[in-house]
Formats: C-alpha cells, sequence, structure tokens
C-alpha cells in the first residue's frame, strides 16, 4: 500500500512540475513578485493616498501564495490584472509597461491553451 502511495505522490510532483514548466509559472510568480515591490516602492515615494494601490499590492500577493502553495492553479485573476487596460496600467497609468507585457505574454499562452480544451 505503501508504494501506490508513493507512487501517486511521485506522479503527482511530476505533473506539476510539468504544468509550471510549459506555462513557465514560476518565472510568472517571480515576475508577478517584482511588480508588486515596483507598487511598494510607488507608495513610498508618493505617500498618502495610495488605498488603492496597496490593497491591489495584498492581492497580488495573495493570489502568489495561493498559487505556490498549490491551493489554487488558476492565474485568471492575474489574467485580469495584467492585460492591456487591466488594473496593472489603471493603477500605474501604463508606466512599466515592460513587466506588464513579460507577466501578460506568459499568461496568454496559458489562457489560450486551457480555452482550446
Amino acid at each position: 500500500m505503501k508504494t501506490d502511495l508513493e507512487t501517486i505522490i511521485r506522479n503527482s510532483m511530476r505533473s506539476k512540475q510539468a504544468y509550471y514548466d510549459k506555462f513557465e509559472i514560476n518565472s510568472i510568480l517571480s515576475d508577478v513578485e517584482e511588480s508588486a515591490k515596483i507598487l511598494e516602492l510607488r507608495v513610498q515615494s508618493e505617500g498618502d493616498n495610495q488605498n488603492d494601490v496597496e490593497e491591489f499590492i495584498d492581492l497580488i500577493l495573495e493570489e502568489v501564495v495561493q498559487i505556490s502553495e498549490c491551493n489554487k492553479n488558476d492565474l485568471s485573476e492575474f489574467y485580469s490584472w495584467y492585460k492591456p487596460d487591466g488594473k496593472w496600467d489603471k493603477i500605474t497609468n501604463q508606466e512599466n509597461e515592460n513587466i506588464r507585457v513579460r507577466i501578460f505574454d506568459r499568461l496568454k499562452k496559458w489562457k489560450e491553451y486551457f480555452q482550446e480544451k
């Protein structure tokens, strides 16, 4: 019985790794965390009245934790936030476009794959 459980766990880990590799999940998470740091620097430099930015940072980091801890594998929130004219663009006034594009290009591949299914 122990061998069966070990096999299931091993296969599950391989499946997760294949999913992460195929859709560059680690790279997405890294860039998303970097985007949160960019927003944190903005809050520090601009001071007061940044509640909407701080709330967005919290949402980003919560989502990263959920995905990193395997509580969630759906990247739809990120997709909606980083798409052109999404929440990122609205909050940043389209500054730091390069990171948004990097994130979105990977997310677009993920979204297209699952729309085909």
